[in-house]
């Protein structure tokens, strides 16, 4: 198999044996937390008109401090199926005052979309050889039967997705005689309502604002 997907000729056989090679070894379930947070990302590149640029700003590796990185910012996708803008962050993630937090409220809904539809969506929009990343991105998470079946909406009004700067956030202190122990962090923070933020979309569209492009991706 491995041969066979070294020797693939074109995009679609490549997928073919990428898919066969998840099924084998790759994980049997995709838990619902981890479905939820790719659901966030995908929604999120969606907003966007220029869908390659935000792709190519997009690492997609799981080692990564953030999620997203252009020559303008960094930032991370946080999404919470909850009735409060409540998150889980790992403290290295606040370790830079330029970044920014995106936070995105959701509930489940049969109006909704799934991945299946988001990918579909995206993958129409981009070029080919991006088409081509995202789908090896969404491979695990496509294979998952909850992938067409379970649909998500984003929240509106004061849950509605919004654009958080790093600086000023609250977060653990470490003592400085621990940092040589302690090798890393994770909690969940409500995200302050006083906190400064921008509202991600335009009133009642799925597009991204102005100023929230201009903050994340520059002219």
């Amino acid at each position: 198999l491995a041969h066979q997907l070294l020797e693939a000729r074109d995009q679609e056989a490549l997928m073919d044996n990428l898919s066969t090679l998840v099924k084998l070894f790759g994980p049997k379930s995709v838990s619902r937390d981890s479905l939820k947070g790719f659901w966030g990302e995908l929604a999120f590149a969606t907003w966007f008109e220029s869908a390659d640029r935000i792709v190519a700003a997009w690492p997609g590796r799981p080692d990564a401090r953030m999620d997203f990185q252009s020559s303008a910012a960094k930032w991370d996708i946080k999404t919470v199926e909850a009735s409060e803008r409540t998150h889980h962050f790992g403290l290295h993630q606040l370790s830079s005052e330029n970044d920014w937090i995106i936070s995105i409220v959701i509930e489940e809904s049969p109006i909704g979309k799934s991945i299946h539809d988001l990918v579909a969506n995206l993958s129409q929009r981009l070029s080919a050889e991006n088409a081509f990343s995202l789908k090896l991105r969404s491979a695990a998470f496509l294979l998952s039967p909850e992938s067409k079946t379970l649909k998500f909406e984003i929240q509106r009004e004061s849950l509605q997705p919004r654009l958080f700067s790093v600086r000023g956030l609250p977060r653990p202190i470490i003592p400085a005689d621990a940092n040589d122990f302690v090798l890393s962090v994770n909690f969940v923070m409500r995200i302050p309502e006083k906190h400064e933020y921008i509202n991600l979309l335009r009133a009642d569209e799925d597009v991204i604002r102005d100023d929230a492009h201009q903050v994340l991706l520059g002219s």
